[in-house]
């Protein structure tokens, strides 16, 4: 037989991640692609929305520039200067308008980079660098930013001491597309910031609450998750364990019941040897005293009288058909079937008072159960016969005692004896300690025990465990 494969609990594979690991290892590697998405997210939509309010402000001074100041700036297209008096007139626009009174300075540029006008009258007429956002304004585009007031031409605004929206807006000439002038306003930038900064942190919080409870709920289910395959693989891992102990529970028993088997042959063999010396040495003797006998008779004369000789033949006949009718005795058990311990006991005292003339006191436990299955209650029955069987032969003229305990599902019976009692470890093998070797492979085959305490000269005490079987 192949020995049974055995399963661990490591099987399950020592180098996979447990599942307790998972949630954590789920935060670990999407937290920094979350807390990204989020900077990212967040960037983009502060910026977008920075955009957008800086967009419109710059669309509602193109549509003021349209309205208010493109029909006084239309002879820049032949002139090379304002006059004082459209100067006074246009700062006059400027000055009774809502949006002029927020404005903190006005440039009027010429192509390419001329001063037309400017807050600062000392600074009109002179030339200037051409900066990427006056570059689009004359391409047509209305171009507006935070300045930062680094260029030359900003020296007057700096001294300002204010954040300062900067437009650009390009102004047509009446009927055609033809870019004339580009106006640069300079508006008060301080609540347009703060309206900025408040924005900025709402759209940051909506981002960081909204990522955050993605990422919350996500990592709920996958935790969730974990502890799902978790309990599966403690449910698994504790099967596993089962089997394991199941299979390995199975090889011993196979293993036991191996040697029993061999222990059994080897007992059946010393047994049919006993009993090939037992014929031999006891009837097979007395029947070759016979027929010597017989031999004598038919030689005359006889020594004795025919009588005699008769009355001695019919004596040994009678003396070998005991011992035969004693060694069948013992070998096959009497008519067990539903007895109860206290019963088969009692028969097993009565068949070796019949054989041997020697009486055994009995004492049972109250508590006896009802009826047991046949090889328990012929187990009991085998070792009582076999205990006063092994006192009769070893300890003629001795006193022996049985006694019955009863537990949960076994019964402990006890056989004593005041003999002279004999060394127990030197009965293994021994020809006439074969019986008890043959009760303990019994016992074993059960489930149960046999112990047996003896010293020269202080009597033997066998004490026997049987599994109760329940009737079939």
């Amino acid at each position: 037989m192949s020995k049974p494969k055995v399963w661990s609990s490591t099987a399950l594979g020592p180098d996979n991640p447990p599942a307790g690991n998972l949630a954590r290892q789920y935060a670990i590697a999407s937290f920094p692609v979350v807390a990204a998405l989020t900077v990212a997210l967040g960037w983009w939509v502060t910026r977008s929305i920075e955009h957008q309010v800086i967009h419109s402000a710059a669309a509602n001074v193109a549509l003021y520039v349209q309205s208010f100041l493109a029909p006084e700036l239309r002879n820049l297209r032949v002139d090379r200067a304002l006059s004082p008096r459209e100067i006074a007139r246009m700062e006059g626009v400027l000055a009774n308008t809502p949006l002029g009174n927020r404005i903190r300075s006005v440039k009027i540029w010429q192509a390419p980079g001329r001063l037309a006008y400017h807050s600062d009258h000392a600074l009109i007429g002179q030339e200037f660098p051409v900066s990427d956002s006056l570059a689009l304004a004359w391409a047509g585009e209305v171009t507006a930013s935070l300045d930062d007031l680094h260029d030359e031409e900003d020296e007057a605004e700096a001294g300002l001491g204010v954040s300062l929206l900067e437009i650009y807006s390009p102004v047509r000439a009446a009927g055609s597309e033809d870019i004339v002038a580009v106006v640069e306003f300079y508006q008060d930038a301080e609540a347009l910031q703060d309206h900025i900064r408040r924005t900025r942190v709402v759209t940051w919080l909506v981002v960081v609450i909204a990522t955050t409870t993605t990422f919350a709920l996500l990592f709920g289910i996958v935790l969730r998750g974990s502890g799902v395959i978790r309990e599966q693989r403690e449910a698994l891992a504790s099967q596993v364990r089962r089997l394991t102990e199941l299979l390995e529970q199975n090889s011993s028993l196979t293993a036991r019941l191996r040697g029993v088997a061999a222990r059994r042959a080897e007992a059946n063999e010393q047994v049919l040897r006993r009993v090939s010396a037992e014929l031999h040495d006891g009837p097979a003797q007395s029947l070759s005293v016979v027929l010597l006998r017989l031999d004598a008779l038919a030689q005359p004369p006889p020594e004795r009288g025919a009588g005699d000789v008769v009355e001695e033949l019919r004596t040994t006949l009678a003396a070998s058909l005991s011992e035969i009718r004693s060694i069948s005795q013992g070998l096959a058990l009497p008519e067990l079937d539903g007895l109860g311990i206290c019963d088969t006991v009692k028969r097993a005292l009565a068949a070796h008072e019949q054989l041997t003339g020697m009486r055994v006191a009995l004492t049972v436990d109250d508590a006896q159960p009802g009826q047991i299955g046949a090889s328990s209650r012929q187990t009991i029955y085998r070792v009582v016969q076999e205990s006063l069987m092994n006192v009769h032969r070893h300890a003629t003229g001795a006193t022996a005692e049985v006694s019955i305990a009863f537990g949960p599902r076994a019964a402990t019976v006890a056989v004593c004896d005041d003999g002279p009692g004999f060394n127990v470890h030197a009965m293994h093998g021994a020809p006439e300690h074969l019986g008890l070797h043959g009760l303990r492979e019994r016992l074993e085959a059960l489930d149960g025990t046999l112990e047996i305490c003896s010293t020269p000269h202080a009597g033997t005490r066998l004490v026997a465990t049987v599994p109760l079987e329940e009737p079939l």
